[in-house]
Order: C-alpha cells, then structure tokens, then sequence
C-alpha cells in the first residue's frame, strides 16, 4: 500500500506512528503522528508581581482518560466538593497569549529508508526513520531535557534514539535529526513509536479592580460609568506564556466593591485549556500568588488549592478525583475559588485599586 503520512502531536509524548502492512513478504505502510509543542518559562511583561497565576513542571507520564468541561468535570466530583457549586459557572474563559512569546517544538519531514520497491518494503529490510526535529524557544530553563524513545511491534530496535535526548536550549534554531532503525522478525502489520517527552511551564495573569462598595454604589446611582471613568478593562482577560496551555482568568466584578468591615467575598474563576492537536498528559502544580491582602478559603467546592506559605498549590490528589488526563486540543478545566478580601486593599477609597494575580 501507499505510504501515508498523518500528523498528531503530544505536548510531553509525541507519538510517531509506522504502520507495515506485508502481504507473504513485508508490506509496510507509514503512518506517524509526529507534531511535537513544547511550552517554556517566560519573563513576565511586569517584573515584579504581586500575583502571577503559574502553571509549572508538567512532565508527561502518568494520568490516562480526558474530559471536556464542566458537565464532566461536576459528575465526578466527590460529596465533599459539592458544596456551593452554585457560585461554579464553569464557563470557559479566554486568556490572550503574549505575541512575543511564540513557542513550538515540531517533528515534520520524517524520512523512511530504504526506498520502497513496488509499494513494499521487504521483510530482511533494515528500516530506518529520520525524524528532523525544529524548535523556536524563547526563554527556556537552560536544564530542561527533551528525551526520545523507539519501539517496535513485533520487531527489534537495532539503533537508537540517536541521539537519546538533548537540552532544549541546543534545538532552538538549528534543531536536530533524530534516527532510530528497526528489524522485524515477521510478516504482517507493524507499528513503529518514535516518542520525544519533555517538561513545560505557563504563566498567566490578570489585573482586577477594587474599589469602596459605598462610593461604588453612590458613583453608580449617581450614573458614572466606572469602567470608562477609571479605565478599567470592561473585559475579563489574562494574558499568558506562549505555547499549548491557554491561562484563563475570569473576574465577576468591575470594579470589585470592598466592604468597610472586611468581609467582603466573591469568587474568581480559573481555565486551564488545551489548545494545540496534541495531549496534555499530567499537571504536576499549579501555583496561584495573591496580592497580601487575598486569601482563598479553604475547602471551597471546586477549587483544589493549599496555602503553602504565600501561594496556593495544586492538591494534585483531589484534581485527580474531578479532571482525567490526558487533555486533547478543545479539552479544558475549570476552578473556581471563593475569596476573601481585606479592606486594606483599595487604599485611597477615591479611586479602584489595580492589582494582579
């Protein structure tokens, strides 16, 4: 049969496929999914942040299955998660990636040897697949490794990976070629896996007004547009690190109104999304930096994070229990958490306060 080249992508495992089909002697088809998107830390616009919502160290192993949004995402939820579902409106919101942090990591062009005699490749045939890998990385942590792995159904491996893996900083621009070469020991079909694995990062953030809820309800009354007044953002929007995983941040209020007493709460919602034809296979943490004045409280439905001395973490054992990996392209997450705001937050009561997490 002919030879057919097909393309799909994993963020941490990019999966190369070579399907042989052999009819009494060895008919060997290509079929590779070999599309391959990396993320990489950036530099945050601003320098320092009072609160960046990061998304860090995914390596792509374990977790298996995928859910897409709430629907799913409610069923599986233990007893203890339901509570107060109702301020959870699950909706999926968007985040704009940083132009200047464009990101990818691609297998293409792949290469099989030797040439095909008639439409097959002959069962004593050595085959041999050159996957040419091209990357542009902007700001990746100079440690970071790219690994590669060969396989064969029903075959032996005789060479490779070569090479076995490298530091991602050394593909940007030039990249590499990686070679793996195989022997099968039958007739029949085959499956050939050429695999790259490898860690990424994203980091996001949003800016969010407070303001005095008296003045706010006296502007209001009084008929000013506090959004076109202070020009405040009248659309909810974060902004994240270039690559597969879109950041969104969804505020319900502009600006948000501060009680006098300090027992003011509302709640924020989080998006975590795939959005390259590839698998997100595992989240290792995530971790959310308030300004002082926040905190979230603790046990809200839907929202897996513990305090760890100034920041939230992922309580990777309860998102486990409610999201399934891996994440396809259009897969997403959501969380939602309650937040408890300290007056001292908004300063001059005159004017919104702007702030970031």
């Amino acid at each position: 049969g002919p030879i057919v080249l097909q393309f799909l992508s994993s963020f941490f495992n990019a999966l190369g496929r070579f399907v042989a089909n052999i009819m009494g002697i060895l008919i060997i088809g290509l079929l590779i999914f070999a599309l391959v998107y990396i993320g990489a830390r950036s530099i945050m616009p601003a320098a320092q942040k009072e609160g960046v919502e990061k998304m860090s160290d995914l390596p792509g192993y374990v977790f298996t299955k995928a859910k897409t949004g709430l629907n799913n995402y409610v069923t599986v939820l233990q007893k203890t998660w339901q509570e107060q579902l109702d301020y959870a409106t699950g909706r999926k919101h968007e985040g704009e990636e940083e132009t200047k942090q464009k990101i990818w990591v691609e297998l293409e062009d792949l290469k099989v040897y030797p040439k095909k005699k008639n439409d097959y490749f002959d069962v004593s045939d050595e085959i041999t697949v050159l996957a040419p890998i091209k990357a542009s990385i902007l700001n990746v942590d100079e440690s970071k490794k790219i690994f590669y792995t060969c396989s064969l159904e029903g075959g032996a491996v005789i060479k490779g990976p070569d090479p076995p893996e490298n530091l991602l900083s050394d593909l940007e621009g030039s990249g590499e070629v990686v070679e793996c070469a195989f022997s099968p020991h039958d007739t029949g079909t085959k499956t050939i896996n050429v695999t790259a694995q490898f860690d990424f990062s994203t980091e996001g953030y949003t800016q969010i007004a407070f303001m005095d809820r008296e003045l706010k309800k006296q502007k209001e009354i009084e008929g000013f547009d506090l959004v076109a007044e202070y020009n405040i953002a009248s659309e909810s929007t974060s902004i994240y690190s270039g690559g597969p995983l879109m950041v969104g941040i969804e505020r319900f209020e502009a600006p948000y109104g501060v009680r006098p007493d300090g027992s003011t709460t509302s709640v924020i919602d989080f998006t975590f999304e795939n959005t390259m034809d590839g698998q997100i296979i595992e989240m290792k943490d995530i971790v959310i930096t308030l300004p002082s004045e926040i905190t979230f409280e603790p046990g809200f439905a839907g929202c897996p994070l513990v305090q760890t001395g100034g920041d939230y973490h992922l309580n990777t054992a309860f998102l486990s229990q409610v999201v399934e990996f891996p994440l396809k392209r259009g897969d997403y997450f959501p969380l939602t958490c309650k937040m408890k705001i300290d007056r001292g937050i908004i300063g001059d009561i005159s004017i919104p306060q702007i702030r970031e997490i």
